[in-house]
């Protein structure tokens, strides 16, 4: 018999915390951070996470500030609360973001080249706030406020950015409203083994708010989660994004990265409407120490009408995970192949 994963149990995500007056001091913590993706080649840097007081069967509070640094000199400055109220029934969270990031455009549509990329420079500063409500037990709505500048510079002369043609290639100041509902009945925020998670979210951009841009963003997002005994969990997500108007390229729906579609790299197809599947098989061998296989799926489109007219993208892989604490958080390293080649992923926390 295989030996039985060293986690303490959980709450479900579902199920709000009981009253008490049982309280835990504020606390901080500081967390080291290193990585590989293809994208960013080695990075690294640290978070520093300050923990209010709160209920002891409640979920925890947090406020995270973070800086990451990469060997493709790249570099993320962040801020993010993420506050509970009400025995975890209201949250209120946020982000505010910088990066100066050398990137690749890849182009849009599905049959773009690999040599036909292009590098560029994108420095980003956006700012995100919202709140959440559960109105039914693991059934929560959600309303989010967006702002955001992007600059790009560092064009190839001679490519399709510099020729400013394509929305959003001399840059984009974006600001808009979202909604979303969301429902949750997985036992565990890290490592769930069973339960569902749903989400569905709108958000829409307007020069009337003080943007450049006018066009819509909807996402869903579903995901289930199997135990199958003896240390086994099958894990099953599929996703879709679309954008409507005149949305900025960067904005674009895309697959590629540590998480959705693993062995291409970030942002390597992209279009106005992306359709994916994955699928992962866990199986913990020894104590701390697990194994992944793991397959995806992928269409990207210019509209719905052209769904499933071509090949969808595949990918797969496997990879080792390493637990690092009680609380179900594993060290991640996976390898996937697709139509480039392989890649590389080394991260913490699942891809879903």
């Amino acid at each position: 018999m295989l030996a039985a994963r060293p986690v303490a149990a959980q709450r479900p995500a579902s199920e709000s915390s009981a009253d008490t007056t049982d309280v835990v001091k504020r606390s901080w913590v500081v967390l080291p951070s290193l990585f590989y993706t293809p994208r960013t080649k080695i990075g690294g840097g640290g978070s520093v996470r300050f923990f209010p007081e709160r209920l002891r069967s409640g979920r925890p509070s947090v406020i995270e500030a973070s800086v990451i640094y990469t060997q493709r000199r790249q570099t993320i400055i962040s801020l993010s609360p993420d506050i509970f109220f009400d025995g975890d029934r209201r949250r209120v969270f946020g982000s505010m973001l910088y990066f100066n990031f050398p990137d690749r455009f890849y182009g849009i549509g599905n049959d773009q080249p690999l040599r036909a990329s292009e590098s560029y420079t994108s420095r980003v500063v956006s700012g995100l706030v919202g709140g959440e409500q559960e109105v039914l037990p693991g059934f929560r709505v959600g309303l989010t406020a967006w702002v955001r500048r992007e600059r790009l510079s560092d064009l190839e002369p001679e490519g399709v950015l510099a020729g400013g043609t394509l929305p959003g290639s001399e840059g984009n100041w974006v600001v808009g409203p979202g909604a979303y509902v969301r429902w949750d009945t997985r036992d565990d925020l890290f490592y769930p083994s069973r339960g569902a998670y749903a989400r569905l979210s709108w958000m829409y951009f307007d020069p009337a708010f003080g943007g450049d841009f006018q066009f819509s963003r909807a996402g869903v997002d579903l995901r289930r989660f199997w135990s199958l005994g003896w240390d086994q969990i099958l894990a099953v997500q599929l996703q879709g994004l679309a954008v409507a108007g005149g949305a900025p390229f960067q904005l674009y729906p895309e697959v590629g990265g540590s998480e959705l579609l693993r062995g291409y790299a970030q942002g390597r197809y992209k279009d106005r409407l992306v359709l994916a599947l994955q699928a992962e098989y866990r199986l913990w061998v020894y104590g701390p120490v697990g194994f992944a296989l793991f397959g995806s799926a992928a269409d990207v489109q210019p509209a719905v009408r052209h769904l499933l007219s071509d090949p969808f993208i595949l990918s797969g892989g496997a990879g080792l995970r390493f637990l690092m604490n009680e609380q179900g958080v594993n060290f991640r390293v996976d390898y996937a192949w697709g139509r480039d080649g392989g890649a590389l992923y080394i991260s913490v926390g699942e891809a879903f």
